[in-house]
C-alpha cells in the first residue's frame, strides 16, 4: 500500500518578516512567520489592529517587500528569492 499523496501547497510562508518605516523609525510589522495553505483551502486573516494583517496580505500580493522570509504561491518562490516577482505575475 503506499502512503497517500501530500496536498499540494497554495500558499507557503517561511521566516516572513515585515518591518515598516525607515531609520530608527522603523518598526517590525510581522514575523517572523511560517504557515502553509493548501490548494484549495480558504485562509482567515484576523486580529487587533496593528497585529499586520494589512502588511501580510501586501507581501503576498507583491505590494511590499519583506524584510526577511520567502513567499511561495504553487510551489513558485515570489518574494525573498532575490528579485521579487511582479503582482501581476504571481496567479
Amino acid at each position: 500500500m503506499s502512503a497517500p499523496a501530500a496536498e499540494p501547497v497554495g500558499l507557503a510562508l517561511r521566516g516572513l518578516v515585515v518591518e515598516l518605516g525607515r531609520g530608527e523609525e522603523r518598526r517590525r510589522a510581522l514575523g517572523p512567520l511560517d504557515l502553509d495553505v493548501r490548494a484549495g483551502e480558504h485562509l482567515l486573516v484576523a486580529g487587533r489592529s496593528g497585529a499586520g494583517k494589512t502588511p501580510l496580505l501586501r507581501v503576498i500580493a507583491g505590494l511590499v517587500r519583506a524584510s526577511a522570509g520567502t513567499v511561495a504561491i504553487g510551489g513558485r518562490v515570489v518574494e525573498g528569492s532575490g528579485r521579487p516577482v511582479p503582482p501581476q505575475e504571481r496567479g
